[in-house]
């Protein structure tokens, strides 16, 4: 074998310089003692490959020399500098160290530190040539004699069965470890650089100085983070009267984590964690073959991963399985993506023997290598891989390693597997499930090994000399059965395997040496007839003794497999299998186990979650949200990490291989955070509706995906390189795996990701979730940061730092939109308070703009819910429906009609197809511009700010009605519409303003959109306004239809009486919807008088009309037959006038007036005709007056008593004389006024002949 100093000498410049910048790190980190010691033993080191690496001296500097400025160097001479500069730092660091005790003291360095005077005496050792480029060297050589020498003593330990030097070995081992490291970096291959991608330059094979395929963490670091005691996690156990009430509800919303107990419940938490460890691994490690390109584009593969070579089509597992014989037929970007695809098999592989995982090698004699594969793939609902298999006999015979939970089937074509639930699988998607599956075996062996520490138990196996007798037997066998095949085999010439030999020697030694040398060639069938007869003889001799052993076992065996009264097994769980569990509580473990290694999966809800997928992708995803909503925060708390993020965002929409190229440059940082959630190729809920799996990568709603996945990467990018980079600010604070833990937890929710599976929900509650919340993990992640806030532990310490500050950067935005807009003091603190409506929002172009984020819409719901408590159940109830998934959002829509903004949703069929389509199938931005209606610079604003993240919607009909208002008031009056109501005669000249057309529509415009929004006593109200109409329509129609009947025929008579029983019915048509219960609420208001402040707050001549209406139009105004008493009138205006003066009369009178505008003219000269009686009227209380007080009161009962009984009336006359004077006086009075009053005449002879 070639030594470590051969292979050195055999690299070229650039391969040598790749080599260095591989050792630089793990140099870095061997220990000074470790780095000592090997020195001590390297200084003999031969010096022979120096020269090719040693460096010419030079002149030594002088300490006290002045600085000479540096010559002007090209670009490429900085450059290679660069490069340079950490290996001379390694190499001449290391040589100061080593000459240190001998090299001669320098003139002028008494005063440096030790290590800058050691340097400088070292450059200025005069040295015989070559001597420094050897020492120099030394640390790029030192690691093989390390490694080596171990080696050496570990095998011969082995050899020769000596204990102490194996022993010795491993010890040395652990000590040089760093060094190690080292060596394995030397003897990784080494490939060409890859051509430029997306601007960056990474080599075409990743480097191994951090290994790809990493292990889990250790189970018990991860049941430690996840179970970490607390007040919380003891509440919620707590146990009263041997119930836990508060389990069932915490395990609900915090997963089997927050309740874990026993150790089947707490090993399956600690499974989860690993399992989703593994899958987020797989992903990052995946990358750094996807980062080469596609394999589809860049092999130019059919739809069955065939590739054209030649005059034949060859699949592209079996290129990747015979490398070296297919290498002639490929580019060099081809190459490196076979390359690199067989160091990821080659580390999954690795992981699986780490891990003490036995798997079966392939023994490829014509120089094949192993390349996993699957050819289809069926999945469940949540997108695993439950089964694989192959097409076609021409596919790779032998399936390699195969997972434990893998089975294989094998189909004929592609229809076939298709209508099985299969789909083709490219090959970098089979490595990745296989490499998660891998994961899933380690995670699994984790789990069982710490199980089984904890739960007592006794094997099934069978032991003593039975079982060695069984064993023998059962190898002799097969021993026996492999030579009778091999002389099968040779009998009919055909080839035989190297791979057929293996298990002969061991039991047939002297036969398997004979038999070697048959599968040569050197036989012949005299030979062949042999063995057969030795394989005949020896079954046939052995027959009896192996029926008695295999009964003796069989015997022995059914013994123990009798789990007994107290004893559980459980062979369905292989891990388990030959286990006898002797603990009380096994049983119950065992369930647990099996309940959760069963998921059960509801295939209704799955087709309602790919469904929801997709409205959830629209609503969070398919757009470039992710700045202003998921990273809203960031931009204040770390803004340069929001710059990174964004600039991801936008190289990845135009570059596909951007997002592969950054984690496979940032592996190692996500490698060291087990928990940091990738979000690459639709692994989270946002973006699931477009994985392989997903609604909109299949079928028909494929031609709407396609043109989506820019967006897909762009946001994933932005999530991805977010979290790499505050995983690598945060690096420092995960001193231990549970601090860790917390870190990743942090970032995960700060960005609004988090994972139910490693929760620990169970598969049920998980799909229910997502059939009913829009995005359940994102509002869990959302709610987990804000209730980190609350915990002092370092979780709860990073939530707060970054929300301040974040929310901090927010408000100073929100202060500087509101100065760019010219806002005073109090707009600007409007905006600041979440229990304002202007809350983040401003008025742009009619729109109501503002940034997004849950965080933002929470905040605003809180300051609601703070503002008017008693509305807390509207106000949530809404919230809670604009966040059900679009299957149940759009169900309930259909159902009540409306929408949860109020808006319908089947009045017709656009209001369908909006409401089933529009809001399923569309990006909120396009929903925005199409459906919100307004003209093309408003539906354009909101689009693009929806688009960009934002809120953006109408500012509503009020807010044009406001608007509109303000300006008819300063065109009429030169005042805002609000000042006007504040003047003395406001009311009116409001009144008259509205009479505009314009105005009209619009304020019934906006009473409906109020309506829409009505909740608590609001409603109620409203009810009693419509109420109040509609008896004000029936007394208006019945007013109409008299006036009708008078002008068809001139009976003002009728016209007086039906207009007066119209006001009187409307008073008691009012006052008795007063007394129904439903309108309690308004007749108290009624009842109670304005407080000051009330009366403060209203318009003045509004308040002078309420003050009058009370006074003059209450029920008892009117008589029992329906007059109004205008006596009683007059004496209440003059109490009015009393008051508050005769112009606010005038005023109020005015309102009336304009009130009354719009009556029919038969009406108004009613009216008119009772203003000029007045007078006439007023002659009765005039002759009254000069008799006794109360004779007019008699005379009026008498008069009542006439219309019925005018017997009994002349009777009552005749008592008092008085009265019939009194009508005398008075019918002479009114003789004389109509007389000398024309118009009173007329007015009597109209309305009261």
């Amino acid at each position: 074998m070639m030594s470590l100093e051969d292979k050195i000498r055999t690299l070229n410049p650039q391969q040598r310089e790749e080599l260095k910048s591989r050792l630089a790190g793990a140099l870095n980190q061997m220990p000074e003692a470790t780095r000592a010691s090997m020195l001590d033993r390297l200084r003999g080191l031969q010096t022979s490959t120096a020269p090719s690496m040693a460096r010419p001296a030079t002149a030594p500097p002088s300490a006290t020399a002045t600085p000479q400025a540096p010559a002007d160097l090209q670009w490429w001479q900085k450059g290679l500098q660069a490069v340079a500069a950490p290996f001379e730092a390694v190499e001449k660091g290391f040589a100061t160290a080593v000459t240190a005790p001998f090299t001669k003291p320098v003139a002028g360095t008494e005063n440096l530190p030790f290590w800058e005077r050691e340097r400088a005496e070292y450059e200025a050792w005069q040295s015989p040539w070559g001597v420094k480029g050897a020492i120099q060297s030394v640390p790029w050589f030192a690691t093989a004699i390390a490694s080596g020498g171990i080696g050496v003593v570990g095998g011969l330990g082995a050899r020769l069965g000596i204990s102490g030097l194996t022993k010795a070995a491993a010890i040395g081992t652990k000590v040089l470890k760093p060094a190690l490291q080292v060596e394995r970096i030397i003897n990784y291959p080494i490939s060409k650089p890859l051509e430029l991608a997306a601007k960056k330059v990474l080599p075409g094979v990743v480097s191994k100085a951090a290994r790809i395929v990493t292990d889990l963490q250790p189970m018990n670091d991860a049941i430690s983070a996840a179970t970490q005691p607390s007040k919380l996690r003891s509440l919620v156990n707590m146990s009263i009267g041997g119930k836990q009430p508060f389990k069932g509800m915490a395990e609900a919303i915090a997963g089997k984590a927050a309740t874990a107990d026993n150790p089947a419940a707490v090993g399956l938490v600690g499974r989860a964690i690993l399992r989703f460890e593994g899958a987020n691994k797989a992903i990052a490690t995946t990358s750094t073959l996807n980062r080469l390109g596609n394999s589809k584009k860049l092999f130019n593969l059919t739809d069955e991963g065939l590739m054209k070579i030649g005059e034949k089509e060859v699949h592209l597992n079996t290129i990747r399985t015979y490398p070296e014989k297919y290498a002639k037929n490929l580019t060099s970007k081809q190459n490196d993506w076979i390359r690199q695809a067989q160091i990821l098999e080659q580390e999954k592989l690795a992981l699986l023997e780490r891990n003490g995982i036995e798997i079966n090698k392939l023994n490829f004699e014509d120089g094949g290598v192993y390349a996993g594969r699957r050819v289809v793939g069926k999945f469940t609902p949540e997108g695993e891989l439950i089964e694989g298999g192959y097409i076609g006999a021409g596919q790779p015979a032998k399936p390699g390693v195969k997972m434990a939970q893998e089975k294989t089937r094998v189909f004929n074509d592609i229809k076939e597997a298709t209508d099985a639930g299969f789909r083709y699988l490219p090959e970098e998607e089979a490595l990745y499930y296989n490499t998660a599956g891998a994961y899933n075996r380690v995670a699994d062996k984790q789990f069982a090994n710490w199980f089984l520490e904890r739960v007592p138990y006794r094997t099934t196996a069978v032991g003593g000399d039975i079982a060695v007798a069984n064993t023998t037997m059962k190898g002799t066998q097969t021993a026996l059965k492999q030579m009778n095949s091999i002389a099968l085999k040779l009998k009919n010439n055909e080839s035989v395997s190297g791979q057929m030999l293996r298990g002969i020697k061991k039991y047939y030694p002297e036969e398997y040496e004979q038999i070697k040398l048959f599968t040569k060639g050197k036989y012949t069938q005299s030979d062949v007839d042999g063995v057969l007869r030795f394989v005949w003889n020896e079954q046939k001799t052995n027959a009896a003794d192996w029926a008695n052993i295999k009964n003796e076992f069989t015997k022995a065996r059914k013994s123990l497999v009798r789990p007994g009264f107290t004893g559980t097994m459980a062979p369905d769980i292989p891990a388990f299998a030959g286990k006898v569990f002797t603990s009380p509580e096994a049983k119950d473990y065992i369930n647990i186990i099996r309940k959760e290694l069963n998921p059960q999966f509801n295939s209704a809800l799955n087709a309602v979650n790919q469904v929801n997928a997709v409205g959830r992708y629209f609503a969070l995803a398919g757009d470039v949200s992710v700045g202003s909503i998921q990273l809203l925060f960031l931009a204040g708390a770390h803004p340069k990490i929001y710059g990174k993020a964004m600039t991801g965002f936008v190289r990845s929409f135009f570059d596909p291989l951007y997002h592969d190229n950054f984690i496979a440059k940032h592996l190692a940082t996500i490698q060291n955070h087990p928990g940091l959630i990738i979000s690459k190729g639709g692994a989270t809920e946002m973006t699931e509706a477009m994985a392989r799996e997903g609604l909109l990568n299949k079928g028909p709603l494929k031609i709407i995906g396609t043109p989506l996945v820019p967006f897909q990467r762009g946001f994933e990018t932005a999530l991805d390189t977010a979290g790499v980079y505050m995983a690598e600010a945060y690096q420092h604070l995960g001193t231990s795996p549970a601090r860790m833990a917390q870190v990743d937890a942090f970032i995960n929710e700060f960005r609004g990701l988090l994972s139910t599976k490693r929760l620990s929900l169970s598969s049920t509650q998980r799909q229910l979730e997502r059939a009913t919340i829009l995005a359940p993990q994102y509002n869990r992640a959302v709610g987990a940061l804000l209730t980190d806030m609350t915990q002092g532990n370092l979780r709860g310490q990073l939530a707060r730092q970054a929300m301040i500050k974040g929310t901090g950067a927010i408000m100073a935005m929100t202060v500087a939109v509101s100065l760019a807009m010219g806002e005073s003091e109090d707009e600007i603190a409007d905006h600041l308070n979440p229990m304002s409506s202007n809350f983040m929002t401003w008025d742009v172009a009619g729109q109501r703009v503002g940034p997004g984020s849950k965080v933002r819409s929470l905040m605003y719901l809180f300051g609601k819910i703070t503002k008017n408590p008693e509305d807390a159940a509207y106000h949530a109830s809404r919230f809670v429906r604009g966040n059900f998934s679009p299957f149940l959002g759009t169900s309930i829509d259909l159902i009540t009609g409306k929408d949860y903004m109020g808006d319908p949703t089947r009045d017709g069929l656009l209001n369908l197809t909006e409401t089933v389509v529009g809001e399923n199938l569309l990006p909120i931005w396009v929903q925005s511009v199409t459906t919100e209606g307004g003209e093309l610079k408003e539906r354009v604003l909101r689009g693009l700010t929806e688009f960009g993240g934002g809120r953006a919607y109408p500012a509503g009909s009020y807010v044009e009605l406001r608007e509109l208002q303000d300006k008819k008031a300063q065109e009429q009056y030169g005042v805002s519409w609000e000042a006007l109501g504040q003047r003395a005669d406001g009311m009116v000249a409001q009144m008259q303003i509205a009479r505009d057309p314009e105005l009209q529509q619009l304020t019934m415009k906006a009473s409906e959109e109020s309506a829409k929004f009505a909740h608590g006593e609001q409603l109620v109200w409203n009810s009693y306004t419509d109420r109040a109409d509609q008896v004000g329509n029936v007394v208006l129609k019945e007013i109409q239809q008299a006036s009708v009947q008078f002008e068809a025929t001139g009976d003002g008579s009728k016209l007086r009486e039906r207009v007066n029983q119209a006001y009187w019915l409307k008073s008691q048509m009012m006052n008795e919807l007063l007394q129904q219960d439903e309108f309690k609420l308004v007749k108290d208001a009624f009842g109670k008088p304005l407080t000051p402040a009330q009366r403060q707050e209203m318009q003045p001549q509004k308040l002078l009309y309420r003050d009058y209406n009370e006074l003059m139009y209450s029920p008892d105004m009117f008589d029992q037959y329906g007059e109004y008493r205008f006596d009683e009138a007059d004496r209440r205006r003059q109490q009015f006038i009393q008051h508050y003066g005769s112009e606010a009369l005038a005023s109020v009178e005015a309102v009336i007036g304009e009130k009354r505008a719009d009556e029919p003219i038969a009406v108004k000269a009613l009216r008119q005709a009772r203003e000029v009686l007045k007078p006439y009227w007023a002659i009765e209380d005039a002759v009254y007056a000069k008799y006794a007080t109360g004779l007019k009161q008699i005379a009026v009962q008498i008069d009542n008593i006439e219309r019925t009984d005018r017997i009994a009336a002349k009777r009552l006359l005749l008592k008092y004389p008085d009265i019939m004077r009194a009508r005398k006086l008075i019918a002479v009075a009114k003789k004389r006024m109509k007389l000398q009053h024309p118009d009173m005449a007329t007015a009597l002879r109209i309305f009261y002949s």
